[in-house]
């Protein structure tokens, strides 16, 4: 719901609470734990060391959004960044690298707004290459991380 006035936000809340009241199921991911603690009935939070419960939800996630959405969309970057997280932490770096490079290719174009977005990616393939024992190959994306300004300020 970035970008989106406090009153559609709330009108997104409503409806999804309405849905999950009819017995839907609903995955919402998002970096804004603030946002969705009060929507959710269960979180597995990524960076507390619960990857693999987090790759059984955003394996399918991914696949979803590749299917509703083009493959530059950001919402299928972000799902691919997280999902490369999880697969780094899991020790699958082969697996986490591409996803990671994809994901920072299509947010890199993506508008100013999606700062948290651009911060996340780098912020996984930082983490990644460090993982590695690559700083050189990290440090890039350090750099890159540091210039970013936050919009929102």
């Amino acid at each position: 719901t970035r970008g989106v006035d406090m009153g559609a936000r709330k009108e997104i809340y409503t409806e999804l609470r309405e849905l999950t009241r009819r017995g839907l199921a609903l995955l919402v991911i998002s970096s804004d734990a603030e946002e969705i603690a009060g929507l959710c009935d269960r979180m597995i939070v990524l960076e507390r060391g619960r990857p693999k419960e987090a790759e059984a939800l955003l394996a399918p996630a991914l696949k979803i959004r590749q299917e509703a959405y083009l493959p530059s969309d950001r919402r299928v970057a972000n799902a691919m960044s997280w999902l490369g997280a999880a697969y780094a932490a899991l020790g699958r770096h082969a697996e986490a690298e591409p996803l990671q490079l994809d994901a920072h290719r299509h947010l890199s174009a993506a508008p100013a707004a999606f700062v948290r977005d651009k911060r996340a990616v780098l912020t996984h393939l930082i983490t990644l290459y460090d993982s590695l024992g690559k700083p050189d190959q990290a440090a890039p994306y350090r750099k890159e991380l540091a210039s970013i300004k936050d919009v929102m300020q």
